[in-house]
């Protein structure tokens, strides 16, 4: 996904791969969808570059176009489909004029998540408390030796030192 700008347009670009595997081989097909950075990343159009099985590669821009609804909201108001040539004429596949819209807003009760198979989340459950500060580990069974062995290295080695007795040697 990039930021860029497309026809006037601050948008951001996601590029799509397409692989379709057919007995005869497999067709790729690109497109780029631009979504309004300015308007809640509403669809603003796409780019599309298709082949076919025989080889043959078409490109298509799509746009639309929006109108502002009484709350302020973009609604859609027309979208135009056309193929590019070789050229760089382009032949309208498709155009289409929205005559009137209304903007649907469901009811909580409209919408649960078992619908999709999920579990409703418990409203009466606690929320867990994170701490802010992590907590130490619990100390470790060999932590306890280390400082047994590294007291007594250092009781031996601040203990005063006996001289020793000299020992008989016979001759």
């Amino acid at each position: 996904m990039t930021q860029t700008t497309w026809r006037g347009y601050h948008v951001k670009a996601v590029r799509v791969q397409l692989d379709q595997h057919f007995s005869s081989g497999t067709v790729t097909n690109f497109s780029t969808a631009y979504h309004d950075t300015d308007n809640d990343l509403i669809f603003r159009g796409s780019e599309s570059q298709n082949s076919s099985q025989e080889g043959e590669l078409s490109n298509y821009v799509s746009e639309l176009s929006y109108t502002a609804s009484p709350d302020g909201y973009p609604m859609p108001s027309r979208s135009e489909t056309h193929r590019m040539m070789p050229d760089g004429s382009k032949i309208p596949s498709a155009i289409i004029e929205v005559k009137e819209s209304s903007r649907y807003t469901p009811l909580p009760e409209e919408f649960t998540l078992a619908q999709f198979g999920l579990a409703e989340p418990a409203l009466d459950a606690p929320v867990p408390i994170v701490p802010a500060v992590p907590t130490l580990p619990a100390p470790r069974q060999h932590s306890i030796w280390v400082f047994v062995v590294a007291g007594t290295l250092y009781w031996r080695w601040r203990r005063p030192r006996q001289s020793p007795t000299p020992t008989r040697s016979s001759v």
